[in-house]
This record gives C-alpha cells, structure tokens and sequence, in this order.
C-alpha cells in the first residue's frame, strides 16, 4: 500500500465521520475501519522505526543523561540501586575493563576527532566509544549497518572501567572511583517516533 491510498482512506473515514455528525446517525462500521487503519499505521511505522532512527541520529537534537549512582565503593552497599544495578556496578569495581572492537561505520573519520579512541562499551544495537580528549561518540546499529553520530553525544567523558546497561546507557567508573549512567533517548518504539518532528 502505498502513502497516498492511507491518506486517501483516512481522508474517506473522515468525511463519514462528519457525515454521520451532520445526520446524527453512526456508520455501524466505523469502528472496525478506524481500528483496521489504526493497526496498519502502526505495522507501517514499526517498520519504518529503524530506516528513520538511522536517518535522524545525526539530525536531531539527543536528549542526554550523565548521572553518578555510586559516589565510592565503599558506599556501594549503602545505596538504594535496584539488585540488578548493584551486580552491574559490583561487576565494574571488580573486573577488568572488556576490550571491544569499534564498529565499522561508513561515515566514521577517526583522524577527524584528533584524538585515540581507547574504549568501546557495545552490545549489537549501540556503541558508546571513547576518546581520550573527552569525547564521547554513539553508533547505532540499523538495516545491517553501523552509524556514527559525527558529533560528540558528550564531552569530559573519562572511564577506567564500564559495561552496557541496555540499548541506551552505559555504567562506567570514572577516574575518581565514581560509577555513572550515561544515556541518551534512543528511538525505541513508535510512540518515541510520533514526539519526533520529522520535517
């Protein structure tokens, strides 16, 4: 189906709702046209979710998160993490630092950056890499392919150790002991596409 025959059936559907406004009799099929188109722009938009979070990771603004979880070791215990959280940063005081390759990207000019990437904390939908200036660079990974946002998703980002947390953030242990999340507002679902301006 192609763009037009939605906008035109969803043209259809309200000309007989406002029909049967006027008259004051309900289409006694409505109902199933309304859900029936609903469920179709939802399937369209699922599909198009990965195609368009590729296209806008280097062109909308990222809303993103740095926030410190664990002050110290120390206090790590005495903290109101959920289990999960304090077996991920139990894990990062007490193993080594993975090594992890950075994901070929088409448009990713390390000399750009001037600077040595040294870390990367990747599952197979993202990839925070780490520059030794700072700078934190993203990569996600749609259609089969790696991107690199070209411009840092954060500065002053220095780590000693860390590890995914999901397909948006990060812990890391900075050089002051300290554990962080680091994240950003990955498009997710749908719903994350509908908030997004897409002209």
């Amino acid at each position: 189906m192609t763009r037009n025959d939605f906008t035109e059936r969803v043209a259809a559907l309200r000309q007989a709702w406002n029909a049967s406004l006027v008259c004051g009799k309900e289409d006694p099929v409505f109902q199933q046209k309304l859900e029936a188109l609903q469920k179709e722009e939802t399937e369209q938009l699922q599909k198009a979710l990965p195609a368009f979070r590729k296209k806008l990771l280097n062109t909308r603004r990222l809303k993103t998160e740095r926030r410190i979880l664990v002050r110290s070791r120390k206090e790590l215990a005495e903290t109101d993490l959920t289990e999960r959280e304090r077996s991920f940063c139990q894990k990062i005081y007490e193993e080594e630092l993975e090594e992890t390759e950075i994901p070929e990207a088409d448009n990713f000019q390390e000399e750009k950056y001037e600077c040595t990437f040294y870390a990367c904390l990747r599952n197979d939908k993202t990839a925070f890499v780490f520059g030794d200036n700072g700078i934190l660079l993203l990569f996600e990974y749609d259609e089969g392919k790696w991107a690199c946002r070209t411009q840092p998703l954060m500065n002053d980002i220095f780590l000693e150790n860390g590890r995914m947390e999901s397909d948006h953030s990060c812990l890391l242990l900075n050089l002051d002991g300290q554990i962080e999340r680091l994240s950003y507002d990955r498009l997710e679902t749908i719903e994350d596409l509908r908030k997004v301006s897409l002209v």
